[in-house]
């Protein structure tokens, strides 16, 4: 049902996220996998970005630091996640405002294709133009770029708490709800908006590891070329569109959730966590492991910290 100001009701854009499930061993069970893993998950996050910043040689180098970014934005995906997820099973209902800044937060969902782009560029500029790419990409203009995408990320997310606050202003404040993610959707242009966005971003993202990919497989046929070097690079290429794939799920989640409860809810119950915990929680745990951890500098300086070793550590730098 439209209203006279053409917004529809939540209940017709969002499906009802309130099922109650039966609390047995097997849930218990669910639950605790699904917060284990996105904890230990953060926890590995925070330590990797811990070593990013105990060594000087990470933080004046681009490819690291769209490493720590992505570990960043990752990290605050999956808490958000965890806590969206705590917040559901508890069926606690919080204030609206509290519940948009936790949405707000967790908007970096759009940051991570946009950081896949920019580091597959990046690799692309090192193999192809590795003249220009010490030019182009200093820690400064790298800075600059993940300030742009930050605000890309956020905008989508940033325009539906406007357009929250326009609509209902003084129910924002006074209200308490259960808390999605789809709770600031309240009109039918906001969902639009931000199927449109996801659309542009994937496609040109997709588009710039495509060419990238090519490009350096290309070069890797050149008499000029360092083989391991550029190897390396297309395999890292393959791994973010790998990524881009998982990001691309993840943004499906929520139309797979809504189609399988209006089948069978059930069968949807069962769906829903399988969904949460591949195509939301997984995507987020596989960046410290594909990239942190097959970067032999990054790889020996997180071991001594993850493992609270006393031994002095001094990287060695081998990037793509």
């Amino acid at each position: 049902s439209m209203s006279a100001n053409g917004s529809q009701s939540p209940s017709v854009l969002n499906h009802n996220q309130e099922i109650p499930v039966e609390t047995d061993w097997v849930f218990g069970l669910k639950v605790a996998l699904a917060l284990i893993m996105g904890c230990f998950f953060v926890y590995m996050d925070c330590v990797m970005l811990y070593t990013f910043y105990k060594k000087d040689a990470f933080q004046e180098n681009s490819c690291y630091i769209l490493f720590a970014h992505m570990l960043f934005n990752d990290g605050i995906h999956l808490f958000t996640c965890v806590l969206l997820y705590i917040l559901a099973i508890c069926y606690l209902y919080i204030p609206k405002a509290l519940c948009a800044a936790i949405v707000v937060t967790s908007s970096s969902t759009f940051n991570m294709p946009l950081i896949l782009a920019t580091m597959a560029l990046e690799c692309y500029l090192a193999i192809c133009l590795p003249l220009r790419h010490i030019e182009i990409c200093t820690a400064r203009r790298t800075t600059g770029v993940l300030w742009v995408i930050w605000f890309l990320g956020s905008f989508s997310c940033l325009v539906d708490l406007f357009a929250t606050l326009v609509v209902d202003f003084l129910a924002f404040f006074r209200t308490k709800v259960f808390c999605t993610r789809e709770v600031l959707i309240r009109t039918m242009w906001q969902a639009d908006m931000r199927l449109y966005l996801s659309l542009v971003y994937f496609v040109s993202v997709g588009a710039v590891i495509f060419y990238t990919y090519i490009r350096i497989m290309l070069q890797a046929h050149s008499v000029a070329v360092n083989k391991a070097s550029a190897s390396k690079a297309r395999r890292t290429v393959l791994l973010h569109t790998f990524q881009l794939m998982l990001c691309m799920a993840a943004f499906v989640y929520p139309v797979t959730e809504a189609l399988l409860q209006a089948i069978d809810t059930a069968f949807f119950i069962h769906i829903r966590y399988l969904n949460f915990l591949v195509l939301v929680i997984l995507p987020r745990c596989l960046s410290s492991v594909i990239y942190g951890l097959r970067d032999q500098a990054f790889k020996h300086a997180f071991k001594n910290y993850f493992t609270c070793a006393t031994k002095k550590v001094h990287p060695f730098i081998e990037l793509h």
